[in-house]
């Protein structure tokens, strides 16, 4: 993790450890709450302050009550982050778990909210973190839904209640959306790695959609 000033002058706060240790492999950015930097690795919840003082917060288990394997980074909803993970959360998908939509608290308090089940009733493997609209979370699976061409969903941060919103059909419909979505004006928009109108790349090379919730 490092810092780095508008002239250029880049400073290292932290350098994280082996995969032996809880904190390592961070693929997504860093999020400010309250007064400290709040980010996520493979495998644990961390926090870092501005001098470079480094915490984790929470560790994941995997299984069926914790998620495992993070990619996204952390949405602030009020006084808790929320996440999700590619995998864990039950044994559906191969025995590992279908992913999870997951919160966390500043004092290391961490839960999970929804477990994908995947199929064509839910989606499955998360790889994106969600996005706050007006109170409610939205995101994208890679896989699952009803073509198993990943889904676009709704959660309620308050119940866990969840409700898939599309489902990828891939074809000029798009499929394995990896990112993450955007509200612009009460619409939600989002890109998908494959599928579309386009003949090349074999299966299509990518679509970017929107939906209303």
């Amino acid at each position: 993790m490092y810092s780095l000033t508008p002239s250029g002058t880049e400073t290292v706060l932290h350098s994280f450890g082996g995969y032996d240790e809880p904190g390592a492999y961070p693929s997504a950015g860093l999020i400010k709450f309250g007064s400290l930097l709040y980010g996520t690795t493979v495998d644990s919840v961390y926090f870092v302050t501005p001098s470079g003082v480094f915490n984790v917060v929470h560790t994941f288990a995997g299984g069926s009550s914790d998620g495992s394997y993070v990619y996204a980074g952390l949405t602030d909803v009020g006084s808790t982050l929320y996440g999700t993970t590619w995998e864990g959360g039950g044994t559906g998908c191969g025995g590992y778990g279908c992913g999870t939509v997951f919160w966390v608290t500043a004092a290391g308090g961490e839960g999970v909210l929804h477990s994908f089940s995947g199929g064509v009733g839910d989606g499955a493997s998360p790889y994106a973190g969600v996005t706050k609209v007006d109170g409610t979370l939205y995101g994208t699976t890679w896989g699952g839904g009803v073509h198993n061409g990943g889904t676009m969903f709704e959660i309620d941060p308050a119940n866990g209640e969840e409700k898939i919103l599309h489902s990828f059909g891939g074809g000029i419909d798009g499929a394995g959306p990896y990112a993450g979505l955007i509200g612009v004006d009460g619409t939600l928009y989002g890109t998908t790695e494959v599928g579309g109108a386009s003949t090349n790349c074999g299966s299509g090379c990518g679509t970017v959609f929107s939906v209303t919730p």
